[in-house]
């Protein structure tokens, strides 16, 4: 089975996986010139070109090698010449995908973005800035979807596409779509009627995340369970002391591991800090801030969500530590952050002394179970302060066969056979595996995601962009020129109208799209 091409929005630059492909052009010193935006941290020391540089002849070039997630191998392509055409940019993308696919083969003990020996290569719509092709983005993305699709025929690899707008994102769906259903062919029927009932949530807005520390892993972050057994081998040399803390509750192994850390002039949260700070989000990521979603739960310490959200355009606030009056995108944070050490959550000292913030904050969740679906992406439901919150929601909302939607208040996604965890949550939560039998499928659960991501893309987004619009149907082509209609009539009669009308319909618009040029430009699509 081929490798899976998976779409996100966000920043290049900070996705954790085994390759990403800067875009270079013709300066002045010659070719691989490097744009100040594209510039990873290893390439400021390149000044603005990279050595040894692509060129017409050899469009791919490996500029530094594979450290790890937080350090992949930084490729370089020529992507920037004028007078080309699309297939030339798209030969530079299936180029990419072979080359850095085939030499791309961490060892057995590294750690790895979708648990899955398959290399995970990572690319942008290249072409469609300085490249040359920014008035025809519609066609660039689709040759660019079926070289990248090709390539992986040859070469067994994942590759994800990142876009930085609502616009490229979704163009880049509609031309993953023409593929084919095979694209999803890793998913049973079962699993895409679900997801596919998540994406509908998702675009109704009624849709929350709750994410746990098996979202970070693919970044190279511990679990839970490392972590603990990280710290402990910090704070305690002995064997016997480490073998003895396992047998304590954690929140009681917090406060032996934050006495010992104190004894080294160290603090427990100094350690969380040290050992949960990263770089480079993960693919569930990226893929979960791709989503319409608005509002999310966390028990992670690390920002890595709230910085891939960031790079989609939204700028969430952070809870409790932020205000959330007016907000449009909020995360709470249940046990703290790296940015906010006072906060965080690990020994039963810190839940004492933070049982305030609790009570506001237990509320917030409790008013997500109650009105809203909650999707469980990499946690285990095992944290007592949710089985607390979960019991009071229970009383609040009666028996399952009293609720509306079935009885489930939430979903979870899980790589893993969830065995008796489904049947201890069976009247709450519903519970969708992606597991092999016993085995565990972290690459078939971001799959899922990527699916989720699909359906409940806007499929409009492009639509009155005039660069996309080799995209578009007769039928799309005309019902955009009607948008376009709708759209000037507004600007024409914005002056005459009450601010309230205006303000409702532009609103209305926009969840569509903006258009990208004045009407006067518009009739050549007729």
């Amino acid at each position: 089975m081929a490798g899976h091409l998976f779409i996100v929005r966000g920043n290049l630059l900070e996705v954790a996986c085994d390759a990403v492909l800067i875009p270079t052009g013709v300066g002045t010193e010659g070719n691989g010139e490097v744009l100040p935006h594209w510039k990873d941290s290893r390439l400021v020391a390149l000044g603005g070109y990279v050595k040894p540089a692509p060129t017409e002849r050899r469009r791919i070039v490996l500029v530094t090698p594979f450290k790890s997630l937080q350090e992949p191998a930084i490729w370089a392509g020529h992507t920037g010449a004028a007078g080309k055409n699309p297939a030339w940019f798209a030969a530079a993308a299936a180029a990419y995908v072979r080359e850095a696919g085939i030499s791309i083969r961490p060892g057995s003990g590294t750690s790895r973005p979708l648990d899955d020996a398959r290399p995970l290569l990572a690319l942008p719509l290249i072409g469609t800035g300085k490249g040359g092709m920014k008035r025809h983005k519609g066609e660039v993305v689709q040759a660019v979807v079926d070289a990248i699709d090709q390539a992986q025929r040859d070469v067994d690899a994942d590759v994800v596409l990142v876009l930085n707008n609502a616009e490229g994102y979704a163009a880049a769906q509609k031309a993953r779509r023409r593929i084919g259903p095979r694209v999803w062919e890793l998913l049973s029927s079962d699993q895409q009627q679900a997801a596919g009932e998540l994406a509908r949530l998702a675009r109704d807005e009624r849709l929350v995340l709750f994410l746990g520390a098996g979202a970070s892993i693919g970044a190279g972050l511990p679990s839970w369970g490392e972590l603990l057994e990280q710290l402990a081998q910090a704070a305690l040399p002995n064997s016997d002391q480490r073998e003895s803390l396992k047998k304590l509750d954690p929140r009681d192994a917090g406060d032996v591991l934050a006495g010992r850390f104190l004894e080294q002039g160290t603090s427990l949260a100094d350690q969380v800090c040290a050992l949960t700070e990263a770089a480079r989000g993960s693919l569930t990521h990226q893929l979960l801030a791709s989503l319409p979603i608005h509002e999310a739960v966390t028990t992670n310490y690390d920002t890595l969500f709230e910085r891939a959200w960031t790079n989609t355009g939204r700028k969430p606030r952070v809870l409790p530590r932020q205000d959330a009056q007016d907000a449009s995108t909020w995360l709470l944070k249940l046990h703290g952050s790296v940015d906010d050490q006072r906060r965080i959550v690990l020994s039963r000292q810190d839940t004492l002394r933070l049982e305030g913030d609790g009570e506001a904050v237990s509320g917030v969740v409790q008013a997500m179970l109650l009105t809203r679906h909650m999707l469980f992406v990499g946690y285990s439901l095992s944290d007592d302060n949710f089985h607390r919150i979960v019991h009071q929601v229970r009383r609040g909302i009666g028996s399952p066969e009293q609720r509306p939607r079935g009885g489930s208040f939430g979903t979870a996604l899980t790589p893993d056979a969830p065995g008796l965890t489904e049947e201890l949550w069976a009247d709450d939560i519903t519970f969708l595996s992606t597991a092999s039998g016993q085995d565990t499928n972290v690459r078939r659960l971001a799959v899922l995601l990527d699916f989720i991501g699909a359906e409940a893309a806007a499929p409009a987004a492009h639509m009155l962009d005039d660069t996309y619009a080799s995209l578009l149907s007769p039928q799309e082509l005309e019902l955009r020129n009607r948008l376009l209609d709708v759209w000037s009539a507004l600007e024409n009669l914005e002056s005459e109208l009450p601010a309230s009308v205006t303000t409702t319909i532009e609103q209305a618009l926009a969840r569509i799209g903006r258009p990208n040029v004045r009407r006067k430009t518009r009739s050549k699509h007729r």
